[in-house]
């Protein structure tokens, strides 16, 4: 009965439930790999929702995410990951920017989300391939076989990891960090996108912090797709506003330091505090939804800033912004703009 159970592994129905059911019923998030371990949450980040259900959709071809650090992406791409892994068995890849870093995205994220996941646990195949001395084993750190499909990571400075090989999912973390030309083979990022076209139901997952304007590749995909960004309702005026940084405000004493309790974000319809100096109220998250600002755009694509973290203290951001413009660390400035704000930095003569 062996070969039948093999067999119905690959008979299953297509599933029903989305991504983030999928994560919210079967992902376990590590110890020691975020502040958080324990069964994934996704009411703790509900910005992440619809980009999750629209990377596992049956209709969504293509998502960019333009998201600042901080607010969950990694744990997004992972949960991505893992649903075609146990959900719509198939052949993935994850590009990141290094060899490096691939393999420690794998030890460090991937090999314990397989581990302890309930909908992973087991799956990866540790069997023999090969004959006599050539055996080894069918999963390792940059490939992991699971039944009806497999996870292959590979560096986007290492052009032969990309050749000949059909990817259905395409899974591109930080594509601001790859090299212009992965040798003579030419842009990776093309390069593993066209690794996807014999798939009629592919899915590219694009992601990334942006960094200088006209430079940025995810903030030139962003532009070309319909520009998605979160709103919250304020719960004074219930007009709904994105968390930008134009609206926080604070007071400092007479050395110059932050008064933290004074620290706060005001809707700029009727100057109520939004949010205090510590953590997002996680109501004001809960109201949140994604509008869209750019009907015209191909494809799905999304912004979002450390300000609806709920990680992040604003008071620590004010904290960042006033020592660096205090040291006018140009250096700095950018850092900040591009992974707090998720924004590019706009190049001035």
């Amino acid at each position: 009965m062996h070969w039948l159970n093999e067999f119905l592994k690959f008979c299953r129905p297509v599933s029903r439930l989305t991504g983030s059911e999928w994560a919210d019923a079967k992902r376990f998030i590590s110890l020691g790999t975020t502040a958080e371990p324990g069964p994934w949450r996704t009411y703790r980040t509900p910005y992440l929702q619809e980009p999750m259900d629209a990377a596992t959709d049956k209709r969504t071809e293509k998502i960019v995410l333009m998201f600042a650090s901080q607010v969950g992406k990694s744990e997004l791409l992972l949960n991505v990951l893992g649903y075609y892994a146990d959900q719509e068995p198939s052949p993935q890849l994850m590009l990141q920017p290094t060899v490096e870093m691939a393999q420690a995205f794998s030890k460090e994220r991937i090999a314990p989300m397989f581990r302890d996941s309930p909908g992973l646990a087991g799956k990866l195949i540790e069997g023999k391939e090969g004959r006599g001395t050539e055996k080894k084993s069918s999963t390792t750190i940059l490939m992991k076989h699971y039944p009806g499909g497999f996870l292959a990571l590979v560096g986007a400075n290492s052009p032969a990891g990309l050749a000949s090989r059909p990817i259905r999912i395409l899974l591109a973390d930080e594509v601001d960090r790859y090299p212009e030309s992965a040798g003579k083979e030419g842009d990776p990022l093309k390069l593993a996108v066209q690794r996807t076209q014999n798939f009629g139901n592919r899915k590219l997952l694009m992601v990334s912090t942006p960094t200088v304007v006209g430079f940025s590749k995810i903030h030139n995909e962003f532009l070309a797709g319909d520009q998605r960004e979160f709103v919250v309702r304020c719960p004074e005026c219930n007009q709904y506003n994105e968390l930008k940084w134009e609206n926080v405000h604070w007071n400092s004493d007479d050395k110059g330091n932050v008064i933290e309790s004074s620290v706060g974000l005001f809707c700029p319809h009727c100057g109520a505090k939004i949010r205090g100096p510590r953590k997002i109220n996680p109501d004001i998250l809960q109201s949140g939804r994604w509008e869209v600002r750019n009907p015209q755009g191909r494809f799905r694509s999304y912004h979002i800033n450390a300000l609806n973290s709920p990680w992040v203290n604003l008071v620590d951001l004010v904290k960042d912004w006033v020592e660096i413009n205090h040291r006018k660390d140009k250096a700095g400035l950018m850092e900040f703009i591009n992974l707090k704000l998720g924004e590019p930095w706009e190049q001035f003569e």
